[in-house]
């Protein structure tokens, strides 16, 4: 089987809201500061904008036993909190290694609608330093 190809790579950036004077304003500076970075680097796409009205309700579903979590899986719901939305199933397989994740086989069930995408999720831990 052939090693899949990264559609995507997703940095999660988590701010603290409590440093900004002014939120918006502190958002807008942080979001130039990425862009400026982004540029840089080249090839990197920036999402249009940070919503901070953006709201949902996420819930994170498994076995009593904890199944999923033992074998390095998120089973999420996540719902917005728009009027009639619907609500999102995300499963993911959660390891530091790429190599490990790209052979995992996570598909929807035949007959119905889904996507399906591998995409490398890079945060950073409580010293600062990127994992994935």
């Amino acid at each position: 089987m052939a090693l899949k190809k990264i559609e995507s790579r997703e940095y999660k950036v988590m701010v603290d809201p409590r440093i900004f004077d002014i939120l918006p304003v502190g958002l807008k500076f942080l979001k130039n500061e990425l862009a400026l970075i982004a540029k840089t680097v080249g090839h990197v796409k920036l999402k249009k904008s940070f919503k901070l009205d953006q709201s949902s309700t996420v819930r994170f579903l498994d076995t009593k036993d904890f199944f999923l979590a033992n074998l390095n899986y998120i089973f999420r719901a996540k719902q917005p909190s728009e009027p009639n939305a619907k609500i999102e199933y995300t499963l993911k397989y959660r390891t530091g290694d790429r190599y490990l994740s790209a052979y995992r086989q996570l598909s929807t069930a035949a007959g119905t609608k889904g996507k399906k995408k591998f995409e490398e999720d890079i945060g950073a831990d409580k010293n600062n330093s990127f994992i994935s």
